[in-house]
């Protein structure tokens, strides 16, 4: 009979499949930005990536486009950003082996590696939908994935009598690392203004949605 191997943790959950794949950090990257565009970032070689980020403040996905192998992402950070703004990017997918002579290799009927002991996991800490917060522990670091976005149009009326100002936004995240006493760090699913359009118009006010129910992960990436 075939041989295979699972490993279940105290709740029932499996941990580790030989025939699945668990997902490895294979790639961090540092990007600055002056503007709220962060440069694109592509990964070569995906197969099924999970993408996460951390900014200090507010950001949220743009594109994600496929090529092949290769996987390239855009993020957007919150209209009105000045100065110079680090995004670091996580990208997790099926592990590659370290080429160890020590440590648990698992693999797959085909030979692919599905678990190397030396690699970074992505370890998922909380789930968010729209509003809600997660505060994490001292000292560690968190990264965001956002699962569902959805955009909102609004046209609101200024000080300016005759002017309006017209609005986006998309779902993202607001992240830090500095709050409260003793320092915490949190993470709260929101929408991201991306844009603002000030102009006169007679048009009347609206708010406009469009999407479904934001969705977000929070992992735990310290020493990652």
């Amino acid at each position: 009979m075939p041989a295979g191997i699972k490993i279940w943790n105290d709740y029932g959950t499996i941990m580790i499949d030989d025939t699945n794949p668990s997902v490895a950090l294979r790639e961090k990257k540092i990007t600055s930005t002056q503007n709220a565009y962060v440069p694109p970032i592509t990964f070569s070689g995906a197969e099924t990536p999970i993408f996460a980020g951390f900014l200090e403040g507010e950001w949220c996905m743009n594109y994600t486009t496929i090529n092949g192998s290769n996987r390239t992402w855009g993020c957007i950070l919150k209209a009105g950003y000045q100065g110079v703004r680090s995004f670091t990017s996580y990208i997790f997918d099926r592990p590659v082996t370290q080429n160890s002579k020590s440590g648990l290799v698992i693999r797959d009927a085909q030979g692919r590696v599905t678990f190397d002991a030396l690699s970074k996991y992505g370890v998922v800490v909380a789930t968010l939908s729209q509003g809600q917060t997660f505060t994490g522990e001292v000292g560690r670091q968190y990264a965001g994935v956002i699962l569902v976005q959805r955009q909102i149009e609004t046209l609101e009326s200024t000080d300016i009598i005759g002017q309006k100002v017209r609005r986006f936004y998309r779902t993202g995240l607001s992240m830090t690392t500095l709050v409260g006493n003793p320092v915490r760090p949190y993470v709260q699913l929101v929408d991201v203004m991306t844009s603002e359009i000030y102009y006169p118009t007679a048009d009347q006010n609206f708010v406009r949605n469009y999407g479904s129910v934001p969705q977000a992960l929070v992992l735990d990436v310290t020493g990652y």
